[in-house]
């Protein structure tokens, strides 16, 4: 039988691997709302963040209560802290999934109808693979799986500006839909922030594996 604290850890590990998945279906869900407008969809999306917050809180419990009574090596240290600013990361992208489902009411079906949803489908599908592929670093301890989603974060932000000058200048055009238009915006920037958060895990799994910080090293200007 294994011993407690390797069990006590391994039980904290599979609690953040819960969270991810549960926090990837709320946002790949969110979207899928948005594009069908189906209101009883986003409001599971809504329903389930309290899984996610309750997660949150336990694994941070677990893992104080893990360094406090286990004195755990580097390594497991390591582990352990990432796990804490991880799932931090994971609460606010579920927090974001959250915040596009409250809004697909608010957005008319004309809207949708008129193909201006530009490229939201696109910008969120790169920014969820981000945030699957940084877990799977995480988890992987993968640092070339981990510098390819912060290599990637580029490509949502230049979309977020896009979507933000045509949204702009279709408001004009448009008055009767700016309620819509100004919601699009909104969700635009929130799959912006995902990838954000995708960045920040990606960069914890670099933390994990080198022991390096380099959440605020310039790493991002770096990256080619």
């Amino acid at each position: 039988m294994e011993p407690s604290y390797i069990r006590e850890l391994e039980a904290i590990r599979s609690k953040f691997v819960l969270m991810s998945e549960i926090v990837l279906e709320n946002a790949g869900s969110a979207i899928q709302a948005l594009q069908d407008l189906d209101l009883d969809l986003a409001q599971q999306v809504v329903d389930r963040d309290k899984d996610v917050d309750r997660l949150e809180n336990e694994i941070d419990a677990d893992s104080i209560r893990y360094m406090t009574l286990r004195q755990p090596v580097a390594s497991d240290m390591r582990l352990l802290t990432v796990c804490i600013k991880g799932t931090h990361d994971l609460e606010r992208v579920g927090d974001e999934a959250k915040a596009i489902a409250k809004r697909v009411k608010m957005i008319k079906k004309e809207t949708i109808a008129a193909a201006t949803l530009r490229c939201i489908p696109e910008m969120a599908e790169n920014a969820i693979g981000m945030l699957r592929d940084a877990v799977d670093a995480l988890e992987g301890q993968n640092t070339e799986k981990a510098m390819g989603v912060i290599r990637r974060d580029r490509e949502v932000d230049a979309m977020n500006r896009s979507n933000f000058e045509e949204y702009g200048q279709l408001m004009t055009q448009r008055a009767n839909e700016a309620q819509s238009l100004l919601a699009l915006i909104l969700v635009s920037k929130s799959i912006e922030r995902i990838a954000d958060h995708a960045t920040n895990i990606a960069e914890e799994a670099i933390f994990l594996v080198s022991g390096k910080e380099v959440r605020h090293s310039g790493i991002k200007s770096k990256v080619d």
